[in-house]
């Protein structure tokens, strides 16, 4: 069975950008009509680029597992402890927040080396 890693990261790259789009919509509108140049200056505007772009990064990181995926090579485990421990510290320091959705994926990746290593044998 196909876990789609890739899809699953993408997805919740693409739910990233939207909250944030949502949620910093006045700070991001207002760094649009300045031109965008230096225009991250402040707190709120800093959550607000680093927020979305987040998604961005999610999204360009299961396009490549995406595709990773689609020519049969296999996901490096390192990826998932990257995702697993990201996701964990992320977890401890916003306890209620969206970091959990990583867990997901990079249990996939562990169970996916594990049949990989079953198939090896």
């Amino acid at each position: 069975m196909k876990e789609h890693i890739g899809f699953q990261i993408i997805v919740i790259g693409i739910l990233h950008i939207i909250f944030g789009l949502i949620r910093f919509r006045e700070d991001l509108l207002a760094m649009v009509m300045e031109g965008l140049l230096a225009t991250g200056g402040g707190e709120a505007r800093g959550w607000a680029f680093w927020f979305t772009f987040a998604g961005v990064l999610l999204f360009m990181i299961g396009s490549l597992i995406s595709t990773m995926e689609e020519k049969n090579i296999t996901i490096p485990v390192h990826l998932g402890w990257v995702l697993a421990i990201g996701s964990i510290v992320g977890l401890i320091i916003f306890p209620v927040s969206g970091f959990w959705l990583m867990l997901v994926p990079s249990y996939f990746i562990f169970k996916s080396q594990k049949a990989v290593a079953v198939n090896d044998a």
